[in-house]
């Protein structure tokens, strides 16, 4: 059985993989239901790319009309 090393992503690729601005990626990491983080060391603050890929699609459905 292959197991899947979890892939880490700091906010400036987070804003990268979703085309946003840095700024608004760090507002969206402030929000209550966005992953936690996990902290490597002082200053050195990741996510888990796979939570979240989940909490971005979740809200598709918030979608103004």
């Amino acid at each position: 059985m292959k197991s899947e090393i979890p892939r880490f992503v700091n906010i400036k690729r987070i804003a990268v993989l979703f085309d946003l601005s840095e700024s608004t990626a760090i507002r969206y990491s402030a929000y209550p239901d966005f992953p936690e983080p996990f902290y490597f060391s002082a200053g050195k603050k990741v996510w888990l790319l796979s939570e979240v890929l989940d909490w971005f699609m979740s809200r598709r459905g918030r979608r103004a009309a």
